[in-house]
C-alpha cells in the first residue's frame, strides 16, 4: 500500500517542494506524481489546492506446494473494481497482478488454510496533513464468515481460490473479467 498524488501541472517549483518533501516525485507530460514516502502521509499545505490523492494497492499472490497466501482489493461492498495496470509479462508467479488506486476500499487477506482478513482502508484527511487510515474489519477462517460480510463473500473466495492456485500468474478479481 502506498499514499500517492497527482499535481495536474508541471510546474518545476512545486516539483522541488515534492522532492524536499520526500516525496520521490516522477514528471510526465502534463502532470506530476509524488508518492509519499509512508502511510503515515504527511504535511500537504505546500502542494497545490487541486492536488489529487489516492492510495495505490495490489492483488498479487498465490499458492505454492504446500504455503500460499493472496490479498484481493474490493471495493466498499465488496465489489470489483477496474485496475489501473494490470500485468501479464515477466514473472509473475506469485507477485502483482494487478494494480489500483483509489481512496478507499477493502483488502481481503488469504492463507491457503483459510484463514481470512478483512481490512477497511480510507485516506484521512487531518488540519494540513494526509494519512492512510485502515480498520480490521474481520479476520477467521472462511468456514465461519459472518453474515453480515454476504456482499463479501465473492471477493472472500477469490482471495482462497488465488491463495491455492499454484503459482498464480494472473488477476482473478477485476472489473471486466
Amino acid at each position: 500500500m502506498e499514499l500517492c498524488c497527482i499535481i495536474p501541472n508541471e510546474n518545476w517549483d512545486i516539483f522541488q517542494t515534492l522532492e524536499g518533501e520526500g516525496l520521490n516525485p516522477h514528471l510526465f507530460k502534463g502532470y506530476m506524481e509524488g508518492t509519499f514516502p509512508t502511510i503515515d502521509g504527511g504535511i500537504i499545505s505546500d502542494l497545490p489546492i487541486d492536488t489529487h490523492y489516492f492510495i495505490r494497492n495490489w492483488e498479487f499472490g498465490g499458492g505454492l506446494t504446500n504455503t500460499g497466501m493472496a490479498t484481493i482489493v474490493c471495493g466498499m461492498h465488496g465489489e470489483k473494481l477496474k485496475p489501473k495496470k494490470v500485468f501479464t509479462k515477466g514473472h509473475l508467479s506469485n507477485k502483482i497482478h494487478a494494480e489500483f488506486e483509489t481512496a478507499y476500499g477493502h483488502l481481503i487477506t488469504s492463507t491457503k488454510s483459510g484463514s481470512i482478513s478483512t481490512v477497511y482502508y480510507y485516506l484521512a484527511f487531518i488540519h494540513d496533513s494526509v494519512s492512510v487510515q485502515s480498520k480490521t474489519v474481520w479476520e477467521g477462517p472462511i468456514t465461519s464468515i459472518p453474515h453480515k460480510l454476504y456482499l463479501f463473500e465473492p471477493a472472500i473466495n477469490t482471495a482462497y481460490k488465488k491463495s491455492n492456485e499454484y503459482h498464480c500468474r494472473r488477476a482473478l478479481y477485476i472489473k471486466g473479467e
